[in-house]
């Protein structure tokens, strides 16, 4: 009898060591989504809202067992404790958010992972073509390393998504600093997403 586990089976060892320092801006469905995936991963993580303990984010607590990986706080703490920055705000909250957060000076140093759209309540987009969110980001904080990512795909392949069979998942990313989109391809690589393409322009449109 052959013991050896299949393919399948065999766990992917993961990239990034356990107990990075992760804040999530924004307290909906999609900060949630990532803020637990990243406890599940074994990092240290708050969840971060314009006012400490709102409901939302103490209904996350709750979610995660009161995880001791598991924190809440306004923007300005989060930032200051954190090395990596993900932004899930409402997409045309972002720049009040950063601002909130304590601006420029408080993301020095820091990756700041985009997963915002520029799009309104309605969903339309604003600001038209040509202009990118994420060079808008960075200008706004170019002590930073800004790197879009997740800003196109849904909730659904956030974290470990489930492809069909015989399908790799892939994702866009881009910025103009190689060693935090290395940071962050291998983020990716332990959320599931297994190969990743490096966008040649410097972000993409949205």
């Amino acid at each position: 009898m052959n013991d050896k586990s299949s393919e399948t089976d065999k766990k992917v060892p993961m990239v990034c060591k356990p107990g990075m320092k992760i804040a999530v801006l924004g307290s909906g469905k999609v900060g949630v989504v990532f803020a637990s995936g990243f406890v599940d991963l074994g990092h240290n993580v708050v969840l971060a809202s314009r006012k400490n303990k709102d409901e939302k984010g103490l209904e996350w607590i709750k979610s995660v067992n009161s995880s001791p990986l598991a924190s809440i706080s306004d923007y300005v703490n989060a930032v200051k404790v954190s090395d990596i920055i993900l932004l899930a705000t409402a997409g045309m909250g972002t720049i009040s958010a950063i601002e909130m957060a304590g601006g420029d000076s408080a993301f020095n140093g820091k990756i700041v992972i985009d997963a915002t759209n520029p799009i309104d309540e309605n969903f339309q987009l604003v600001g038209g073509v040509g202009t990118s969110n994420g060079e808008t980001i960075q200008a706004k904080i170019p002590s930073a390393f800004v790197v879009k990512a997740w800003n196109h795909v849904g909730l659904e392949c956030f974290y470990k998504p489930k492809p069909a069979v015989g399908i790799k998942p892939t994702m866009f990313i881009c910025g103009n600093d190689q060693g935090a989109k290395k940071r962050v391809s291998e983020l990716l690589f332990d959320v599931g997403i297994l190969f990743l393409f490096l966008f040649l322009f410097l972000f993409l449109s949205m």
